[in-house]
């Protein structure tokens, strides 16, 4: 994955543990991983080795654009929006997409620490989402 896109700024990837999904952004240029996670706690991301070994792999095909010796990782320090229930973390992740492409359009130098802020979405802006990846879906895939 990191090879493939080492032109890119930055890859997004959602992923779940123990049944929670939250959204990993790779910054390539400053080979820094954001995790966006609607439950902000403290947690082991067990997709850290895989990280390593992609970065190590990463380097030497010319990925490299600092002296970084493998990814920084930041987590809780992450402001993101929050979810108040228990079951909404996959349309958070959705919408963190959709704003990090949105954002990072207005602004490529996103500091991604405080880019989404850390409110809760309203049940409009999750609506919202859901109907664009509706539409995304049945206009791409149907």
């Amino acid at each position: 994955m990191l090879v493939a896109n080492k032109s890119k700024r930055f890859i997004l990837a959602p992923y779940i543990q123990d049944d929670h999904w939250m959204l990993l952004l790779f910054c390539l240029y400053e080979s820094v991983i954001y995790v966006f996670d609607s439950l902000r706690k403290e947690r082991k991301i067990r997709l850290t080795t895989p990280a390593r070994t992609a970065f190590k792999l990463y380097v030497p095909e010319g990925g490299l654009r600092n002296n970084r010796k493998e990814f920084l990782w930041h987590h809780t320090e992450v402001q993101c929006p929050q979810q108040e229930g228990g079951t909404e973390c996959g349309f958070y992740v959705m919408r963190y997409m959709h704003d990090i492409v949105m954002l990072s359009q207005k602004n490529p130098n996103v500091n991604w620490k405080v880019g989404l802020g850390s409110r809760s979405y309203t049940k409009k802006e999750i609506n919202e989402i859901r109907e664009l990846w509706a539409k995304c879906f049945t206009l791409e895939c149907l």
